[in-house]
């Protein structure tokens, strides 16, 4: 899952009420709205980079 900063406390919790209370997130910077193109891009390609890792991970 990725979220940013500010959605830390209700992305936890709303893992947990799916049922998935140790699901591997990556939390980036808030706001994003206001960010460019190419800042998203690279926010994005940041993320990506650091989700990969998580997901192929053994739990």
């Amino acid at each position: 899952m990725v979220a940013t900063d500010a959605f830390t406390v209700l992305a936890e919790r709303s893992a947990a009420a799916f049922g998935l209370p140790d699901v591997r997130m990556v939390i980036v910077p808030h706001p994003v709205n206001t960010l460019g193109a190419a800042e998203v891009a690279a926010l994005a390609k940041r993320a990506v980079a650091a989700l990969v890792p998580k997901l192929v991970a053994a739990p």
